[in-house]
């Protein structure tokens, strides 16, 4: 932890604050191909593609309600796992994706599948808009929205990858290496530079040791703390 974030620790709980959970962490990773960690999952994901049990393709838009039936019930089937786990309603997944519909490149979308067709992963990356965002000022003024139209023709550096979703039963199969080699792969033929991925929490089980072998590392750290007014023990 670094120093200042261990002082402010210190402060919270002095005053009865404590964390609300585990940390949740923001990982940058290093799109170049020919760093040691990338060359080694393109090994690993190559001697997983040569089995030839499982495939990764990009999203099909055309095909969009079929697509979100493939994400809800794997994310169901992914989160099932976590403490205090609330499955998700479809239509609750649908508006979550929807206004990503326009700007999502399809080709980094990414769904890995069985021979036989079912989903049993999704990796979704889309441009990192707070690259044009941040320099419009909140679009507080009418030529905000003019420098937001250039700012939006560039592409940005950054691919922000928000979720990744392999069922418990698949996650030592290979599954997720696969769809991370083929992600960054395609991501730095595009021209991206490096990927947020974000957010996952430190105590997630599989996660932070898959990324962090792959040399990503922690940028950014969210913690949120709870104070009880009356302790769940001193009710009455």
């Amino acid at each position: 932890m670094r120093p200042h974030l261990a002082v402010l620790s210190t402060i919270f709980r002095c005053v009865g604050f404590e964390p609300a959970r585990g940390d949740n962490l923001a990982y940058a990773f290093n799109l170049d191909l020919t760093t040691s960690q990338l060359q080694r999952l393109a090994r690993l994901a190559e001697r997983v593609r040569s089995r030839g049990h499982y495939r990764v393709r990009g999203a099909d838009l055309a095909q969009w309600d079929a697509e979100i039936d493939r994400i809800h019930i794997l994310a169901n089937r992914s989160l099932a796992h976590l403490p205090d786990f609330m499955p998700w309603e479809r239509s609750m997944t649908a508006s979550l994706l929807e206004p990503f519909r326009r700007i999502a490149d399809p080709e980094l979308v990414l769904f890995a599948e069985t021979t036989a067709g079912e989903a049993v992963g999704w990796l979704p990356g889309i441009p990192n808009l707070n690259e044009a965002l941040i320099g419009v000022n909140g679009l507080r003024f009418p030529w905000s929205y003019l420098q937001l139209l250039l700012r939006m023709r560039r592409r940005p550096e950054c691919l922000a990858v928000k979720s990744v979703l392999v069922p418990p039963e698949y996650w030592d199969t290979g599954v997720a290496v696969l769809l991370m080699d083929e992600m960054a792969r395609r991501a730095a033929a595009k021209g991206y530079l490096w990927a947020d991925l974000s957010l996952t929490s430190d105590d997630n089980p599989r996660t932070p040791i898959l990324v962090e072998h792959l040399g990503a590392r922690v940028y950014k750290r969210y913690r949120a703390y709870r104070k009880w007014l009356t302790r769940p023990s001193d009710a009455k």
